[in-house]
């Protein structure tokens, strides 16, 4: 049996603990002599738990629990309890965090309204990181141009969890599917993807990029999944307790096509980085820095941030978390993607000759709507899905309930159609 005490999380330096980690099919810490799962941050002088109504219990560590992941310095309760009971969600809110936190921040998003709120948002979800709680199934995703701090802010989350063994680093999502990508996973905290890059049209490395999106749901989803470590047999399978943080240029296009494209956009929590930073002002190690000198302040505050947002939830999911308008916008563009164009095909290629017109099968719409996203995209492989064409046909319900003398819904030989429907698209 394996002991691993606050001394063996802190140093790591725990082996045979990592071999029954990586051989069990523990994703969270557990109890050693029950296999229980248990919860709790550990600090330097202690463990935390957060409760769903705000509230925390602090004890010293049980040697007979393991835990993965330490963060490198002590808790900070009177920042904690000043950020949690803070009632503003503003920059004003921000005076109970570290000054260069703030600094950050400001850097980042700016003092404008939506800015603060990108601000607080961001401030949430590392608190909700650096807890266990899983249950919101979310991926935090850093969209904006290059140099404008995205890669500092998934710096900042991997030391403030403790490190880069706390975390499983990934390129891109192609890495993902590699075969020992994840061979490492549990008991880490978070999963990171420096690219979330855009889906290569053909060949092995868009199978990569494929196997790497399903795993990407699996983790997300809390779905169950086996991995594979060289030279360990694999245990069996249970749910990854990693929280997902990727950063991209644009949003991800692996969902646009897939049949539960929607349902991928309701996993996203994006914010937006429109600011980048000039290179006078780029630090390199900042976030280590900021770290070493403040992190006690500065995970205090995301977690007080967190428990305020989550005691007023009334389930945990993305609801939980601040919405700045930003981050509406770009969920809006998401959905969009999602199901395709849908709009610009019957604005251009529907053509309405009334109830003595002809006949248009839905299968012949889906086939033209295909060819048209394929034309306007470049992805020659591109299949609409159930939502995209069910997009397509509810426009074109719509147009024909406001305009009944363009023709109507019909059904001819058993085929779903309209009447008075002619597509111009070839």
């Amino acid at each position: 049996m394996v002991s691993s005490g606050l001394d063996d999380v802190r140093t790591r330096t725990h082996a045979p603990a990592d071999v029954y980690l990586l051989a069990s099919a523990q994703a969270r810490p557990f109890h050693l002599d029950t296999a229980q799962a248990v919860d709790g941050v550990v600090f330097t002088d202690g463990v935390i738990t957060l409760r769903r109504d705000g509230s925390i219990d602090q004890g010293q560590a049980d040697p007979r629990e393991f835990h993965r992941r330490a963060a490198p310095f002590a808790f900070d309760r009177p920042t904690f309890e000043a950020a949690r009971d803070a009632d503003a969600v503003e920059w004003p809110a921000l005076e109970r965090a570290p000054a260069p936190y703030t600094a950050f921040l400001g850097q980042l998003f700016g003092d404008a309204a939506d800015g603060w709120q990108r601000a607080e948002l961001l401030s949430q979800l590392i608190g909700y990181t650096l807890t266990t709680e899983r249950g919101a199934q979310i991926i935090v995703l850093l969209v904006g141009a290059g140099r404008s701090g995205k890669s500092s802010v998934l710096r900042l989350v991997t030391e403030l969890l403790g490190g880069d063994d706390a975390v499983v680093a990934a390129n891109s999502v192609g890495h993902l599917g590699g075969r020992f990508t994840l061979g490492r996973a549990r008991g880490r905290a978070a999963l990171t993807i420096d690219d979330m890059e855009q889906r290569p049209n053909f060949g092995h490395e868009r199978s990569k990029y494929d196997q790497g999106a399903a795993l990407l749901k699996a983790i997300s989803g809390e779905g169950s999944l086996t991995v594979e470590v060289k030279g360990i047999q694999p245990g069996d399978a249970a749910p990854l307790n990693l929280q997902v943080w990727a950063a991209g240029n644009a949003a991800p296009r692996f969902i646009r096509g897939a049949d539960d494209a929607l349902a991928w956009t309701e996993r996203m929590q994006p914010i937006k980085f429109d600011r980048p930073v000039p290179a006078a002002k780029r630090r390199e190690g900042l976030a280590q820095r900021m770290v070493a000198e403040h992190g006690a302040g500065i995970a205090a505050y995301c977690l007080g941030r967190f428990a305020r947002a989550w005691s007023q939830s009334h389930h945990l999911n993305t609801q939980t978390f601040i919405e700045p308008p930003s981050t509406r916008a770009l969920l809006a563009d998401m959905r969009n993607e999602a199901i395709g164009p849908a709009d610009g095909f019957i604005e251009e290629h529907a053509a309405f000759s009334g109830l003595d017109g002809g006949f248009t099968e839905r299968k012949q719409v889906k086939e033209a709507y295909r060819d048209y996203v394929r034309q306007q995209t470049g992805e020659g492989g591109f299949e609409p899905s159930n939502q995209a064409m069910s997009a397509v046909y509810k426009l074109l319900d719509a147009h024909f309930a406001a305009n009944p003398a363009d023709g109507k819904p019909h059904k001819r030989d058993g085929h779903l159609g309209w009447l008075g429907l002619t597509l111009t698209f070839s």
